[in-house]
């Protein structure tokens, strides 16, 4: 991922969910490398794919909304859903990717003030739980928000999971 090889990412990503399923940031690392190498049906195939099989699953949720949000391939009726399903977690959590993904949803449906004010709360999070690294990113999407302009990746490319930190050895 750090380096632009994102088909090798995901190859790496599909092995690591291959040995557990349930492992969310596999998940969420293998959509990630799917949607910057510019492959948002594919990601969107495989979430749909796994909610089949865990509905309930919160992280999955997440990234459809994101992806679907964020997909040109996605239609009114993908966006209405991902809108629907955002909704849903946002009022089970507000953490940060939560309130972010939901926010992508609302600018994807049009709801920009609401994008907006729900990206700020996001940001807002992030501040008080001591996450200030994060917040650019954060800004990133708020300003294409404000401009009403909806992000074209599930993530900032200023994010983490865009760029992750090169390991270290202890």
């Amino acid at each position: 991922m750090r380096n632009g090889r994102y088909d090798d990412a995901a190859t790496r990503y599909r092995a690591a969910i291959a040995a557990d399923g349930k492992n969310g940031e596999a998940w969420t690392r293998l959509v990630a490398a799917e949607a910057f190498a510019g492959k948002c049906e594919t990601a969107i195939r495989d979430v749909n794919g796994a909610l089949a099989k865990d509905a309930r699953n919160g992280i999955l949720m997440q990234l459809f909304v994101r992806l679907t949000s964020t997909c040109p391939a996605s239609g009114a009726p993908e966006k209405k859903m991902a809108l629907d399903y955002g909704g849903k977690i946002y009022q089970q959590s507000d953490a940060a990717p939560i309130a972010e993904a939901y926010a992508l949803a609302l600018a994807a449906n049009g709801k920009w003030d609401d994008a907006v004010k729900t990206q700020q709360a996001a940001m807002f999070v992030l501040v008080r739980n001591n996450r200030r690294h994060d917040v650019p990113a954060y800004r990133d999407f708020l300003q294409q928000f404000q401009a009403k302009k909806l992000p074209d990746k599930p993530w900032s490319t200023m994010s983490d999971i865009a760029k992750p930190a090169k390991l270290t050895a202890k």
